[in-house]
């Protein structure tokens, strides 16, 4: 895998005028979220990206869509960049995407891009794999969203911001996400016990506010994607890259694991968002039987 630098694009991002906090970002390597996971400043302008997407949704990254010889330019392993380019082309000219995995959210609100969240992925992982327990009872928590397919496309983690890993490609507000994103939902059942900032009703309060915590440890849910009722882009994750040494050198530097035993961080670099699927598929399964 050969990353693009920003470097290289970066003319071209002027003649375009790319919005000029996400020429920043490129420039420097590091956006304007406090805590997030920016290991290259590829990964900086697209993070800048979301982060204006989710202030406006609907607002234009650019003046004009990058021409089909920039994209070829791009090998298409290149998650990154090809990301990069796909969300600024696509705040010029919003995609419809699939059904199921299309979604419209005019809220949002201010919030982290969950820096933690492939650790805490990797144990909820390595639970679903063994089925030994963890001493983190937040670990046996999670949530699968399941497509008009029948097929898994969001699995939720219980542990620290409970954001979720897209296990397809999505489009939302019109912006095309690869698989392997990272994801913060809010979904109809859980309205009732969101608690958001005094004074405001529930459809003027931003996603991301909420104080309870949906998922409760030591339980699995499986819900429809129409149940999905606000949803942001926060960030690529590990998994959106090939598994392998060269995801490991990519990330290796970003991640904390600390608390992760070495077969789970192991996970996090071998571990394709594919394997992920089919272990979501699996448990759907076991949570249909039982």
């Amino acid at each position: 895998m050969r990353a693009t630098s920003f470097g290289e694009i970066s003319d071209v991002c002027l003649e375009n005028g790319v919005d000029a906090q996400i020429m920043q970002a490129g420039k420097t390597g590091t956006s304007s979220l406090h805590l997030t996971v920016e290991p290259t400043a590829m990964f900086a302008a697209v993070n800048e990206a979301g982060r204006r997407l989710r202030k406006h949704p609907y607002r234009r990254l650019a003046e004009k869509a990058f021409p089909e010889t920039v994209r070829d330019m791009i090998p298409p392993d290149d998650i990154a960049a090809q990301s990069f380019v796909r969300i600024i082309n696509d705040s010029v000219s919003p995609q419809r995407g699939e059904a199921g995995m299309a979604f419209t959210s005019g809220l949002c609100g201010v919030y982290g891009t969950c820096a933690e969240a492939e650790p805490g992925f990797a144990a909820t992982l390595g639970y679903l794999l063994t089925r030994n327990r963890h001493p983190n009872p937040e670990v046996h928590a999670y949530e699968i969203l399941m497509g008009e397919d029948e097929q898994p496309c969001f699995l939720r983690k219980g542990v620290g911001e409970q954001s979720a890993l897209s296990l397809q490609p999505l489009v939302i507000n019109g912006i095309t996400y690869p698989s392997g994103s990272i994801i913060k939902y809010d979904l109809r059942r859980d309205r009732k016990q969101h608690h958001g900032v005094p004074l405001e009703r529930f459809d003027t309060t931003p996603l991301g506010v909420y104080r309870a915590r949906p998922l409760i440890s030591e339980r699995m849910r499986v819900a429809p994607t129409d149940e999905v009722e606000r949803i942001n882009f926060l960030r690529l994750s590990v998994f959106a890259f090939p598994a392998g040494s060269k995801r490991k050198r990519m990330f290796s530097r970003e991640l904390a694991t600390s608390e992760l035993t070495r077969e789970e961080i192991s996970l996090q670099w071998s571990l394709s968002i594919e394997n992920i699927a089919e272990i979501a598929q699996q448990e759907v399964a076991r949570h249909k039987i039982h």
